[in-house]
């Protein structure tokens, strides 16, 4: 689910491997490979948007990385299971 921000940046594979190196290497990126680097948010935004549930909203914006405190870790470990298949 965190992934629907990827697309705002226009990045191709090529690009997106680009920025995730260049964002390891410390790299200055431009604005679309940002865009890539922080699509958890973007996307979190998106989907705020269009009328989310507030637990959805954090788990967009947070995944994939640890269960955010005051998260019910059980619904967490759902939702990530179902974004992966």
């Amino acid at each position: 689910m965190h992934d629907v921000g990827k697309r705002h940046s226009g990045l191709g594979a090529i690009g997106r491997s680009l920025a995730t190196v260049y964002d390891t290497a410390g790299l200055p990126l431009t604005s679309r490979m940002r865009s890539y680097r922080d699509h958890g948010a973007v996307g979190a935004d998106e989907v705020a948007a269009a009328g989310a549930t507030a637990f959805t909203i954090v788990f967009t914006r947070s995944h994939p990385g640890p269960v955010p405190t005051g998260v019910d870790e059980q619904r967490w470990q759902a939702l990530a299971a179902a974004d992966e298949a």
